[in-house]
């Protein structure tokens, strides 16, 4: 692939981005922390509610650890953000120009994006508060477990207060969680199909990719 001088200063760190991803994806795939069981039916009263057993939870530490790498790929702010590693992608794929590649991993991102649409609204006697999934992540993510966004305090007391809402919206953004994961591993599949190629400018961690090949690393993410 040729590259300007241009295109070399913009792609510089993509070798290095698309690296950490990989290395933060390894981390991941040991660290389960909850079996995933078959969809379960909650009864109160008259009212049926479908939800998803999680089984019982594992040690909180090792959630929040779990959650810790999670957070780096749904964090805007972080380096290894999804869409920026789609982006990424994307961008290579053409330069290459490699069609096929640039259209599996749109339509990874139009998969995943189609599949999880959920909203919640929670009637109470004096308001109504809605939530998207995304905002229920974020909430979970960045003020239940890591740090509190006052922004956040009325999802915060409307969630908390009801031991119900909270086993249900947990379980649900576990579920969404699942799913969210099996798109990032995805992305490091298309990710490890072009890192040994030669085609970025070589960078701080470059050194990796001579001490290990593709063919080693590449069991180690299969979905």
């Amino acid at each position: 692939m040729h590259l300007t001088e241009n295109e070399k200063a913009e792609m510089l760190d993509y070798e290095d981005t698309l690296i950490v991803f990989v290395i933060r994806l390894l981390q991941l795939k040991g660290m389960k922390y909850r079996r995933k069981s078959a969809l379960s039916e909650l009864r109160i009263e008259d009212v049926s509610i479908t939800s998803i057993d999680f089984g019982a939870a594992s040690d909180p530490d090792q959630l929040v650890r779990f959650l810790s790498v999670v957070r780096q790929f749904w964090m805007p702010k972080e380096a290894i953000h999804v869409a920026k590693i789609a982006h990424i992608l994307i961008g290579i794929a053409q330069k290459l120009p490699d069609t096929e590649m640039e259209e599996r991993v749109k339509k990874l991102g139009r998969l995943f994006r189609d599949q999880n649409k959920s909203s919640y609204s929670l009637a109470f006697p004096e308001h109504t508060v809605n939530f998207s999934i995304d905002r229920l992540v974020d909430f979970w993510l960045n003020t239940y477990y890591f740090h509190t966004d006052l922004k956040q305090l009325e999802t915060a007391a409307s969630i908390m207060n009801n031991d119900f809402i909270r086993q249900f919206t947990l379980r649900h953004v576990e579920s969404y969680l699942e799913d969210f994961i099996g798109y990032v591993g995805r992305l490091g599949n298309e990710a490890l199909s072009i890192m040994w190629k030669n085609v970025l400018p070589e960078g701080k961690l470059h050194y990796l990719l001579i001490s290990h090949t593709y063919e080693e690393i590449a069991p180690l993410l299969a979905i």
